[in-house]
């Protein structure tokens, strides 16, 4: 689909455009909407909801929906997704839309109160905040302000090195639960490696690393060292209990070298390695967070923006 035509049905129906994502309120129910172009386009969009509508209606609202929609329910939101081509994709998403929204209104579902930047109620705007859900003008502005200036203090005062440092130290913390379950249970949890580069990104962010695109691969970097220091500490304290010392860290480092032939450190090693790359994946759009995406996404905020007194109150109709 093209950008265009996906610009032109969002602004004839009062949405707002911003970058890949329209947002806007439907039969009182506000939504963020995005479009996957291919072969097959593919429209989505999300209802941010205080409770998830009884599953009943949801059934309900499948069996009604065109055979190229579908709705999925889950906690706390409502995603419905079309697929088709072009123009009659996006006039099949308005009627798939009045169906999802109607059965919304049938099941008196009730849009969040609460300021997701705050956590407090009396809601006077929407923004798009995880979803496009109902905020406080003021936290909203504000939080753009303090990220915009953040990322102009980091630029101009942020280190690689001691950034580096911190993501040495923040890892050293994410591995341990790995240690743990390495030495007490004899086995490895690949989900919790995800925890050595997300300490790796805090550390890094906490002695005020450089927040640009080199600070991912430090994280990485300071990741993948970590691997070899969880290798040093398990074979320490496999020692350690084993004769009942507390040798010294250089003797047992000398010890492992000397006991393991290079097959068998590549055969140790390689499933960590693998874990971790899962790991990496798992929280790679966390760590490869910049200054200037924090910026956009900030800027996005105050750009999605809109008057906002209650659901019900201000509905868009088709």
């Amino acid at each position: 689909m093209e950008q265009t035509l996906f610009q032109s049905y969002a602004a004839n129906r009062g949405y707002r455009f911003l970058g890949d994502v329209a947002v806007g309120v439907c039969n009182g129910y506000p939504f963020h909407m995005t479009v996957r172009s291919g072969k097959i386009d593919v429209v989505s969009a999300v209802f941010r909801l205080q409770k998830t509508p009884p599953a009943r209606l949801v059934r309900q609202a499948r069996r009604e929906l065109p055979k190229n929609c579908a709705v999925l329910s889950s906690a706390g939101q409502l995603t419905l997704t079309c697929s088709g081509q072009g123009e009659e994709l996006l006039q099949q998403t308005d009627g798939a839309m009045r169906q999802v929204t109607g059965m919304l209104r049938e099941a008196a579902a009730q849009v969040p109160d609460t300021c997701p930047l705050c956590r407090k109620k009396g809601c006077d705007a929407l923004a798009l905040v995880g979803g496009y859900v109902p905020v406080h003008r003021a936290c909203c502005q504000q939080q753009a302000y303090d990220t915009v200036s953040r990322g102009e203090v980091n630029r101009a005062t942020g280190s690689y090195l001691t950034g580096f440092v911190g993501a040495l130290i923040g890892g050293l913390v994410g591995s341990l639960p790995t240690l743990f379950t390495i030495l007490v249970f004899q086995y490895m949890i690949a989900l919790l490696y995800a925890l050595i580069p997300l300490g790796a990104y805090f550390g890094y962010r906490k002695l005020r690393g450089r927040m640009d695109r080199g600070a991912v691969w430090l994280i990485i970097l300071a990741s993948v060292l970590e691997l070899f220091l969880l290798e040093q500490l398990s074979f320490y304290l496999i020692v350690a209990m084993a004769y009942g010392i507390v040798p010294s860290p250089l003797a047992t480092m000398s010890l492992y070298f000397q006991v393991m032939a290079p097959g068998d450190i590549a055969a140790s090693m390689i499933p960590s390695f693998i874990f971790l790359l899962i790991g990496i994946w798992i929280v790679f759009r966390k760590i490869s967070t910049t200054s200037q995406g924090e910026a956009a996404d900030a800027g996005r905020c105050v750009e999605s923006l809109q008057d906002w007194r209650g659901a019900g109150q201000n509905p868009m109709e088709f």
